[in-house]
């Protein structure tokens, strides 16, 4: 898998002072929840307009 793939992949959070935070809100995310996760380009859009510290991907057992 290359990045691109992962970048295809809705598993993206973003974070801020390595607090998970939801995807598409800045607000509390979790690793653990798919429900605050998004695609990589959402993620990276929450991450500017919230002025958060960036972004990263949830690595699953699938």
């Amino acid at each position: 898998m290359n990045l691109a793939d992962l970048k295809a992949e809705s598993r993206w959070l973003c974070h801020k002072d390595k607090r998970p935070l939801n995807a598409r809100t800045g607000g509390a995310g979790s690793s653990t929840d798919a429900a605050t996760w998004a695609p990589y380009h959402v993620a990276k859009a929450t991450a500017k307009r919230f002025g958060l510290d960036g972004v990263g991907i949830v690595f699953t057992g699938d």
